[in-house]
C-alpha cells in the first residue's frame, strides 16, 4: 500500500473490538474485548486460563489500574460514570483487560512460531521514535507521560514489541486483496458524496533566510499567475529550482489530495483557495520551516444518489487510485481483526470470578 493510500481518510486500527483507553490512542497500544460468563472454580490467585496457561489476578489488577489512570478514570466516581455510560459492569471491563493481555501473549507466541518476531532493536527504535515525538526534546514531558500510565520504558518496549509482532503476524497470515468496485462505491457514497477534494504542490523553505526567500518566491509566483504562465509544470520546475524539500527533484513539490493527511494549516488555507491560487508563506506546527502551497486541481464528488457506478463518479485517476488502495487497506484491516478474534477464540479463555476485596470492584448502584 502506498503512503498516500494509508493516509487517506481515517486511519484504520487492527482491533478485535473497541477498548476504551487513552493510552491506546496516545502511544499505539492495541487491545480487544469479548464478553462471557466467568468460570466459578478459580485456582488461587488466578484471573483467567487460556491454552493451559494462567493469567494472574495481580497482573490483571495492575493492568486495570493502568488503563483507568491513562483513560482519566482513576477516581472511582469517574470509573463508575464511564461504566454506566457504556452499559458495562466491572466484570465486563475486567474481561476487556484480560482479553487484551491474553491476545498480546498469543500474538507474541504466534510471531515466534512463524519466525517473524520483532527484535529488541526494532522495538527500541520504535520507542525512540515515539519518545522523540512525545517529548520534543524535553525529558520531563516523557517522564510525566510514563508516570501517568504507570509505565516504565521496559514495559513500553514489551508493548511495542507485541505491536510489531501483531503487524508481522497479520502480514504473514492475512492475504491482501484489491477492493471490489462495490466496496469502493459504498465508501464514496458514505464518506465523500458532495465533498470537494483539492490537489496541491508545495515549496519548502528552511534556514535563517526562509522568510525572505518565501516572500520573494510568492511575489514571483503571483506575477506568473497574473500573466497566465502559472501551470502545474511551471510550478514543478520552479519548485525544483527553489524548494528546500528533500525529494523535490523527483516529486516536483507534489503533495497530494486534501484527504491524504495534509497538515491542518494547509487544510485551513485551502478552504479559501481556488484552482490556480498560491498561498502566502505558512508556518506549520512542530516545523521551523515555511511553506507555500499551490492548488492546481480540484474535484467535487457527486451526491450519493448520483454515484451509481465508479464510471459515474468520474474522479481523476490518481485520486481514484488512492481511494481504491485505502479501501483495500481498510478491508485488509477488517480481515486482520477477524483473524485476531479467531486467535483469541481458539485459545478458549476461561475467566475466573473477581476475588473478594478487589480494589477495582466498585459498586455501580
Amino acid at each position: 500500500m502506498s503512503a498516500k493510500a494509508k493516509r487517506f481518510g481515517l486511519r484504520v486500527g487492527i482491533l478485535v473490538a473497541a477498548c476504551a483507553c487513552a493510552l491506546c490512542a496516545a502511544i499505539g497500544v492495541t487491545g480487544c474485548a469479548s464478553g462471557v460468563d466467568a468460570y466459578k472454580g478459580a485456582p488461587s490467585g488466578m484471573a483467567a486460563q487460556y491454552d493451559g496457561n494462567f493469567l494472574s489476578e495481580s497482573d490483571v489488577a495492575e493492568q486495570i489500574t493502568r488503563y483507568r489512570n491513562t483513560g482519566g478514570l482513576s477516581s472511582d466516581d469517574s470509573f463508575k460514570s464511564y461504566l454506566l455510560s457504556e452499559g458495562m459492569t466491572v466484570s465486563d471491563y475486567r474481561i476487556i483487560v484480560i482479553n487484551s493481555m491474553v491476545l498480546d501473549k498469543l500474538i507474541d507466541a504466534k510471531a515466534e512460531a512463524l519466525g517473524v518476531a520483532a527484535t529488541d532493536a526494532e522495538a527500541q527504535s520504535h520507542l525512540d521514535s515515539v519518545k522523540e515525538t512525545v517529548s520534543m526534546g524535553d525529558e520531563s514531558v516523557w517522564t510525566k507521560t510514563l508516570e501517568s500510565g504507570g509505565l516504565t520504558e521496559e514495559m513500553l518496549l514489551a508493548i511495542y514489541k507485541t505491536n510489531l509482532n501483531q503487524d508481522a503476524v497479520c502480514a504473514k497470515e492475512v492475504p491482501t486483496r484489491d477492493a471490489t468496485d462495490d466496496e469502493v462505491l459504498t465508501y464514496l457514497q458514505n464518506n465523500l458524496a458532495g465533498t470537494t477534494q483539492k490537489h496541491i504542490h508545495q515549496l519548502y523553505f528552511k534556514g535563517s533566510d526562509a522568510q525572505s526567500r518565501a516572500d520573494a518566491c510568492y511575489a514571483e509566483l503571483q506575477t506568473a499567475k497574473s500573466n497566465g504562465t502559472l501551470t502545474t509544470s511551471y510550478f514543478e520546475d520552479y519548485a525544483k529550482a527553489n524548494s528546500d524539500e528533500e525529494n523535490v527533484q523527483s516529486t516536483g513539490g507534489s503533495v497530494g489530495w486534501t484527504g491524504s493527511g495534509l497538515n491542518d494549516e494547509f487544510i485551513e488555507a485551502l478552504e479559501y483557495m481556488e484552482v490556480g491560487d498560491v498561498s502566502t508563506a505558512l508556518g506549520v506546527e512542530d516545523d521551523e520551516g515555511l511553506y507555500i502551497i499551490y492548488c492546481d486541481e480540484d474535484f467535487t464528488f457527486p451526491e450519493s444518489s448520483a454515484m451509481t457506478s465508479l464510471d459515474a463518479v468520474g474522479a481523476p485517476d490518481e485520486l481514484m487510485s488512492i481511494i481504491k488502495e485505502y479501501v483495500a487497506l481498510t478491508a485488509w484491516s477488517s480481515d486482520c481483526s477477524d483473524y485476531l478474534a479467531r486467535l483469541l477464540a481458539e485459545s478458549k479463555v476461561t475467566y475466573y470470578p473477581i476475588p473478594d476485596g478487589a480494589a477495582y470492584n466498585i459498586a455501580l448502584s
